[in-house]
């Protein structure tokens, strides 16, 4: 896991998964579109729809861990290894919603969905219960409901570059300068 993209994917992944929509049979079987990211652009999806919202995608907790090795792009060098904790909320729009965020909660740990949150190396923990929010809108009550989750995940990245300096030798011709006037400069540098 290493970057919010990859935090908001695995959210999303999750709750198709694991959300139940009111008329589904089973679990699992909410379409790509009623789970967006929230804030994002372009119209929302009918109701009942989730949107996720990573309100801080990660900080350093604990000890880093400091190796030789080759990061998930292949690249060989010093890694640098840690365990981050954020925080996502997740929002549930139209009738059913409760159901919706009450379903995925409940199947944090159902071992298909621990699979793939294994899989995607995100763990996702509920903080409270899911909290209504409803809305008056165009004259009519509309079901919304909210719940905070803590994310973890650890993170694997190159370390920065250092590049050591090196010396080298300059011959230097210069100008004087007055007072309120720029100085002619000019360097030329020499390699041994």
């Amino acid at each position: 896991m290493a970057l919010t993209d990859d935090v908001y994917q695995a959210l999303i992944d999750w709750l198709k998964a694991a959300a139940l929509p009111p008329d589904a049979p089973a679990p699992g079987v909410l379409r790509d579109d009623q789970v967006i990211r929230q804030r994002q652009p372009g119209p929302r999806p009918s109701k009942p729809y989730l949107a996720v919202l990573v309100q801080n995608p990660g900080t350093q907790h604990g000890e880093t861990e400091e190796h030789q090795g080759i990061d998930r792009n292949g690249t060989p060098g010093h890694l640098v290894s840690g365990e981050y904790r954020g925080t996502a909320q997740i929002e549930a729009y139209g009738d059913g919603s409760y159901d919706l965020i009450a379903t995925a909660i409940r199947r944090l740990r159902h071992p298909s969905i621990l699979l793939l949150l294994e899989q995607a190396g995100l763990t996702v923990d509920p903080v409270g219960d899911p909290i209504n929010v409803g809305a008056l809108v165009d004259s009519s009550w509309e079901d919304r409901w909210v719940q905070d989750v803590q994310i973890a995940y650890a993170y694997t990245s190159l370390a920065e570059t250092v590049i050591e300096a090196t010396t080298t030798q300059t011959d230097y011709t210069g100008h004087g300068t007055q007072a309120g006037t720029p100085s002619d400069l000019t360097i030329q540098i020499t390699e041994p």
